[in-house]
């Protein structure tokens, strides 16, 4: 796989602009003037709010790192106690607009759990997390360093969580549109998380990127507020299903009623026959992506602005 083509489509798909007047792309899709003028201050009232969002959340979250710090250093100390290597781990995600940045985590498996190098897909029984990881994994508490990251500006508390590059550049080759969730900054929680279980199968990453869409569409202050009341309820060990209905926030009958699924979809996303391997090398014709400028241009376009700033580059 090209790694620097693989760059330029995350990039280029997540930029999500104002629809321009007078050009025919948005003569197409919306025809009346009205609609065109609906569009554009609407994508503008989104701009402004993630803007504000991004602002507000990175205060939040110094806020909330500094209160945390007291039990993030018990933690640390736990994970170092109990098996070896760092407490803390690092690891390569895509941001805002395709931008790679290091998510940090604490580490919830053993220290050669990928020693070869190549990045694996985390399953619900992985023998390599260890017996703390599986307490930090279910209480959330192994994201708590992610508010480092919320402080620095790579993420925010509430969004579509972020991928690993090379899987992302795996399921984006299954799933159209996939970049499109990159519009936004990642979140360390999100809809898709605090609706759905850890994904196993292809319909199951289906599912999750129709409650990111979902989200970036609908994102405001009171529905991020209830996305981390949930996040909180679920830390203390409150049911998935049971913090939803609290904060009112179910989307599972609206995920059942709008992603079509088919029979290929229940199976593991890497078990494509074109994919051998996760770090995207293939067998007989390479992978092809299905990301390109038209995704830009979609119906979600409409409702998101980029600020008016260029797309920033991978690092």
């Amino acid at each position: 796989m090209d790694d620097q083509h693989s760059e330029k489509d995350r990039t280029s798909v997540s930029t999500l602009t104002i629809p321009q007047q007078n050009t025919q792309q948005t003569s197409e899709l919306f025809p009346n003037d009205k609609l065109k003028a609906d569009a554009k201050s609407q994508a503008l009232s989104r701009a402004r709010y993630f803007r504000h969002k991004n602002l507000a959340e990175r205060i939040i979250g110094a806020v909330l790192f500094v209160m945390t710090a007291p039990v993030m250093i018990v933690v640390a100390v736990l994970v170092k106690l109990t098996s070896h290597g760092p407490a803390i781990y690092r690891q390569e995600r895509l941001g805002k607009h395709g931008e790679v940045f290091e998510v940090l985590k604490f580490r919830s498996m053993y220290s050669d759990a990928e020693k070869d190098g190549k990045p694996v897909w985390s399953s619900k029984r992985d023998s390599r997390i260890t017996p703390l990881g599986r307490f930090l994994r279910a209480s959330h508490l192994d994201e708590l360093p992610q508010l480092w990251n919320v402080v620095m500006g790579d993420m925010v508390l509430t969004g579509p969580r972020p991928e690993r590059p090379k899987i992302c550049d795996v399921l984006a080759g299954q799933i159209d549109g996939y970049y499109r969730r990159n519009a936004v900054k990642p979140g360390i929680t999100g809809l898709a998380q605090i609706n759905l279980p850890p994904d196993e199968t292809l319909a199951d990453v289906k599912r999750k990127q129709f409650l990111d869409l979902h989200y970036i569409e609908h994102a405001g202050w009171l529905l991020d507020f209830r996305m981390i009341m949930a996040t909180v309820l679920r830390i203390f060990f409150i049911k998935g299903e049971k913090a939803m209905g609290m904060m009112g926030l179910c989307r599972r009958s609206l995920v059942r009623a709008s992603v079509v699924t088919t029979e290929d979809d229940n199976r593991h996303p890497f078990d494509d026959p074109r994919v051998k391997r996760i770090d995207g090398e293939s067998t007989g014709d390479q992978v092809v992506h299905v990301c390109d400028q038209q995704h830009a241009t979609s119906e979600l376009a409409s409702h998101l602005e980029n600020a008016g700033r260029p797309p920033a580059s991978p690092r």
